[in-house]
C-alpha cells in the first residue's frame, strides 16, 4: 500500500506536506535537504549509502530517520533534480 500523503496550500507558494511516519516524510526529503544545505553535500551528486556511512561515522550510527521530524526546502532545491 503506497503510503499516505497529505498535501495542502498554506500560503501563495508555500506548501505543508504531510506523511503518515516520520520514517517516511525523513527518507522522501533527505537529499534534497542535504543537497541544498548540507556543508559537506551541498551542490554534490551522492549516493545515499555514502551519506549514510558518511552520517554513521560523524554521529556514530544511522539515526536521520529518527533526527529530523520536518524539513523546510525552497523549490530552488528542486531544481537540480528536475534537471536531471
Amino acid at each position: 500500500m503506497p503510503p499516505k500523503i497529505i498535501k495542502r496550500r498554506v500560503a501563495k507558494g508555500i506548501y505543508l506536506v504531510r506523511f503518515a511516519t516520520q520514517y517516511e516524510l525523513s527518507s522522501t526529503f533527505l537529499r534534497f535537504q542535504e543537497h541544498y544545505e548540507s556543508p559537506r553535500f551541498h551542490g554534490r551528486v551522492f549516493s545515499l549509502e555514502e551519506y549514510m556511512d558518511w552520517y554513521a561515522t560523524r554521529y556514530g550510527n544511522f539515526t536521520y530517520y529518527q533526527d529530523w521530524a520536518g524539513f523546510n526546502v525552497p523549490s530552488t532545491a528542486f531544481r537540480p533534480f528536475l534537471c536531471g
